[in-house]
């Protein structure tokens, strides 16, 4: 089995908030959702899409559908990044405008006893849920960095106590990516 060792880069922030994941390569696009999901620390509550070229993949339902979107359920990484250094974007929550790089960094063998999918790297917390995309996180962070802010209060209970934008907890993630079947 192929595995497909994947940076995924929110755009937009500064420093970088990155991870880098490992999983098979016929992962599909619904199935590498829920992994950004996981890896990020957010709650799944918002819609995405995948963007290749100007072709875009996303969820569709009886409630709600793309109108120029095809359906992210069985499409495999594979068909859409054949080669190393190939990329794709990944949106979430439209109203925030999370935007994310998917470049795929390495194809390697499955390692005996490894369990795929799994977070090898990152860097930084990922924002919050709902924290009003790239502007309004980094006015968060302004705010909690500066007690004389008058925003300060608010960000702190906004981020909740004890919040490091400089955290990122891999053996947690890794926890609740064993929770994910991606094949």
């Amino acid at each position: 089995m192929e595995i497909f060792q994947l940076k995924i880069t929110l755009l937009g922030i500064e420093p970088k908030i990155y991870r880098v994941v490992q999983l098979p390569a016929a992962t599909t696009l619904r199935n590498l959702h829920k992994v950004i999901q996981k890896v990020m620390r957010w709650e799944n509550c918002h819609l995405y899409q995948f963007v290749k070229g100007n072709v875009t993949f996303a969820s569709q339902s009886s409630e709600f559908a793309f109108s120029r979107g095809l359906s992210d359920k069985s499409v495999p990484l594979c068909d859409l990044l054949p080669k190393v250094r190939h990329k794709l974007i990944y949106e979430y929550d439209f109203g925030d405008g999370w935007l994310h790089e998917v470049l795929l960094q390495k194809i390697l063998p499955a390692e005996a006893g490894v369990h795929y999918p799994i977070c090898i790297e990152g860097k930084h917390a990922a924002p919050p849920e709902d924290s009003g995309g790239p502007p309004g996180y980094c006015d968060l962070l302004e705010a909690l960095d500066d007690p004389q802010h008058p925003g300060h209060e608010d960000a702190k209970e906004w981020l909740g106590e004890g919040y490091d934008p400089e955290l990122f907890e891999l053996k947690e993630v890794n926890r609740k990516l064993r929770r994910i079947k991606v094949m």
